[in-house]
């Protein structure tokens, strides 16, 4: 394929037909490297010419682990010069879109598509969702920003989109590991700061005591299961309690300890079960917000994950805030519908952040409440308990008999007529 594209359609439709052909992300994403380091005679390229152009791209260790995982002459993939010459080919396409429309729609299409075949759709965050993380961030320049499971590096590539920031980053997932590296490769960013292992069992940014990030950000593993896994707390990391069942609020308290104390703030995506769990999740949740640190609760849409049609929290954390307010937004209603995936448009990121801002009540979408409030909800943080739905009142009897005796007389009035003009005939 040689047309070079302009649309949308075309580019999915071409990051389609690119995983049909070879389907593994991360030799996708360095060959799409390789092509800027030596596009003139791209196409011409064999396996092992292709691994010398990767390796010569950078000189550390990680990069040394990354190419080995990642050789093109590997027998997972297949490198016969027919198919290695066509793949080459919409490389050659993906990077001219990319370089007149940016990279953020190639590479999302990408990682969209291979989550569909994958077993870690999870681990793809949708662009959308990244970009309103983001933006409810505001990086500003030289900003620290760290991301506890990378996943495929998603919100670390939307914050590196919106400013100049320092990228930091632990991903347990070797494979994720490399596209989260990739990913940020591709978008010009420095990715050294990013590692490969275990933020709960290995925190890696830490010496004697955690590193402490600006920004902090995540959407870790939902319903990690604390079995079989040896929790420590050598960084004051679960001062707010130890998870005796589930890991949600381990990530979520070694986020909040990865915070500067000063101005640090927190986005972390999530399922629903966290705002309202009981037990040892109840106790964390409660003395974190005894600590004045949850600052905003918002509901996102459903089937906005692969594979996931349930909807998911965002939830926001910041140090020093200036009163004990928190704020709900229940956003899940707006989105745009499609049958795989919905998705948030431009105007409903645009909604959540103005709201998130004024930090005012919006009848059925947005509610400011107190500390006060939230103890005499026991700490729960449901969405309905702040933001009441809209009640359908079921008519009156009397309104059902009345719409019913209209229906009757509208009736008797056709039969009326039919019955008088049959009499005139007769």
């Amino acid at each position: 394929m040689t047309t070079l594209l302009n649309t949308s359609s075309n580019i999915q439709t071409l990051c389609i037909s690119t995983l049909q052909q070879y389907p593994s992300i991360n030799h996708i994403l360095l060959l799409l490297l390789c092509c800027e380091y030596a596009p003139e005679h791209f196409t011409q390229y064999n396996a092992e010419q292709l691994d010398e152009i990767a390796s010569s791209l950078r000189n550390d260790e990680d990069w040394t682990t990354i190419c080995q995982a990642t050789s093109f002459q590997d027998d997972s993939v297949n490198n016969s010069e027919y198919t290695l010459h066509a793949v080459l080919q919409n490389i050659q396409n993906l990077l001219h879109y990319s370089k007149t429309e940016g990279f953020a729609d190639v590479i999302g299409y990408l990682l969209l598509e291979d989550s569909k075949s994958g077993d870690d759709a999870e681990a793809v965050t949708p662009t959308s969702i990244a970009n309103l993380v983001a933006r409810l961030m505001q990086p500003q320049e030289s900003n620290s920003v760290y991301d506890p499971a990378c996943r495929a590096g998603g919100l670390l590539a939307a914050c590196s989109h919106h400013a100049v920031v320092d990228v930091f980053g632990q991903e347990a997932s070797q494979k994720r590991w490399i596209t989260t590296q990739l990913t940020l490769m591709l978008y010009g960013k420095k990715p050294f700061g990013i590692k490969h292992s275990d933020c709960l069992l290995q925190p890696i940014h830490q010496e004697n005591q955690l590193q402490r990030f600006d920004i902090v950000v995540g959407n870790p593993p939902w319903g990690r299961s604390v079995k079989n896994i040896e929790l420590k707390d050598n960084f004051q990391r679960f001062q707010w309690g130890m998870p005796s069942t589930r890991l949600d609020y381990a990530y979520i308290s070694h986020m909040v300890a990865s915070m500067c104390p000063e101005n640090g703030r927190m986005a972390v995506l999530a399922q629903h079960g966290i705002l309202f769990r009981s037990a040892t999740e109840g106790a964390i949740r409660q003395r974190l917000i005894e600590d004045n640190l949850l600052d905003a609760v918002i509901a996102l849409p459903e089937k906005m994950m692969p594979f996931m049609s349930a909807p998911l929290v965002l939830l926001i954390f910041k140090q020093q805030r200036p009163d004990t307010s928190v704020l709900w937004l229940d956003a899940s209603k707006d989105y745009i519908a499609d049958k795989y995936q919905n998705t948030l448009s431009e105007k409903h990121i645009n909604r959540i952040c103005e709201s998130y801002i004024q930090r005012e009540s919006i009848p059925q979408y947005a509610t400011l409440s107190h500390f006060e409030t939230i103890k005499a909800n026991q700490f729960k943080l449901n969405i309905p308990l702040y933001i009441k739905p809209v009640q359908e009142t079921a008519p009156s009897d009397l309104q059902t008999l009345q719409k019913e005796r209209e229906q009757l007389m509208k009736q008797w009035e056709r039969l009326q007529q039919k019955l008088d003009e049959q009499l005139q005939d007769s």
